[in-house]
């Protein structure tokens, strides 16, 4: 029994180290986490501009990924799994036919536009209902 015990142990602990150390291959898994602004076909200004938002990204819990000469660029500090730039075209720039989207903390979208108006999403996210309940203390994360 011992024996038995302690094999389910070691898959449980190998299974948690695994799902760990796995990249992000989706944007499932920043759902209800983060709110998400993806650009595509970008260039390094927009990079620079998100950049310097730094601290106001932070406070809306936004993670941006930049689609820059075919490589992503983003503030997500996680590894990303070779399949995710080509879930990102095909669930999300492919489908949707715009080069910037915003995706909210429940996973759909808030926003598609040409070009990234970041002051524009700022007031946006500000304006939704789980925002106003962050900005009130009261944190729906």
């Amino acid at each position: 029994m011992r024996i038995l015990m302690s094999f389910i142990a070691g898959v449980v602990l190998s299974t948690n180290l695994l799902a760990e150390n796995r990249g992000l291959d989706s944007l499932d898994d920043l759902r209800w986490k983060n709110r998400v602004v993806l650009v595509n076909d970008t260039t390094d200004r927009t990079v620079d501009v998100l950049a310097a938002h730094r601290a106001a990204i932070e406070e809306r819990h936004i993670i941006w990924f930049c689609v820059v000469n075919g490589e992503i660029l983003s503030n997500y500090q996680g590894a990303l799994e070779d399949r995710f730039l080509a879930h990102l075209r095909k669930d999300y720039f492919e489908r949707w036919g715009f080069p910037v989207l915003l995706i909210g903390k429940d996973g759909g979208i808030k926003s598609s536009n040409t070009s990234l108006d970041i002051d524009d999403y700022f007031k946006q996210i500000d304006s939704m209902p789980m925002r106003q309940a962050e900005m009130a203390g009261s944190t729906s994360d």
